[in-house]
């Protein structure tokens, strides 16, 4: 497990759909607040780029390390990259731009 590893996080946010609160519940790496700017917008693709503006504004809060627990559609918006179902990307502000700078691959 990560907590096994060392890993922590100092906050743990959360799509508010259950899927996302509960993996994020099952990671054990801390208190899961669900928040709104981590939804999905996969059924209105319209709302893709307001989706992806508010967790920008969102993120650009957050200080320390810190889990999001998200939907493919907008991992992919925020850092154009894929992840494949239980997969962890590490990611690292870099100005405007979150870059994946390592993977960890949850074992079921």
């Amino acid at each position: 497990s990560m907590r096994a590893e060392g890993i922590a996080f100092d906050l743990v946010l959360s799509s508010q759909w259950c899927r996302c609160r509960e993996t994020a519940e099952l990671l054990d790496m801390g208190q899961v607040k669900p928040v709104k700017e981590l939804n999905s917008f996969f059924a209105n693709p319209s709302e893709r780029g307001v989706t992806t503006a508010s967790a920008k504004e969102l993120i650009d809060t957050i200080s320390g390390r810190s889990l999001l627990v998200t939907h493919q559609v907008n991992i992919r918006a925020l850092t154009g990259a894929y992840a494949s179902s239980g997969e962890i990307l590490v990611v690292e502000r870099q100005g405007e731009v979150l870059r994946v700078v390592d993977r960890i691959l949850v074992e079921p």
